[in-house]
């Protein structure tokens, strides 16, 4: 599947030269889901990441930048053994409302 996505990727460029995309990538979030308040400041969490995409995607959409390609690369619910049983069917939930391009 990855092999596909970089020869496609390869292709779109050779044909068309110039054409330019944004790409916003994640991974390793270990069920961090919820903000974390380090050095001073908020961080984290899959609502910021939802913000981003999404304004990401709406001024891709009025045609102000370039289009989005919003991919995840895992590892969004594992961490340590003992997290909450029901975790990994948040996570998963969570994960398909921000409609990654390729997970």
């Amino acid at each position: 599947m990855y092999y596909f996505i970089f020869i496609a990727l390869i292709t779109v460029h050779s044909v068309h030269a110039g054409f330019e995309f944004i790409i916003l990538h994640n991974n390793d979030m270990n069920s961090r889901l919820e903000e974390s308040y380090e050095e001073n400041k908020y961080v984290g969490g899959i609502e910021r990441v939802s913000y981003v995409v999404k304004e990401a995607r709406k001024e891709a959409a009025a045609k102000k930048t370039p289009p989005v390609i919003y991919l995840n690369a895992g590892d969004v619910y594992t961490d340590v053994v003992w997290r909450h049983p029901f975790s990994r069917k948040v996570a998963i939930e969570l994960l398909n409302n921000l409609m990654p391009d390729a997970a």
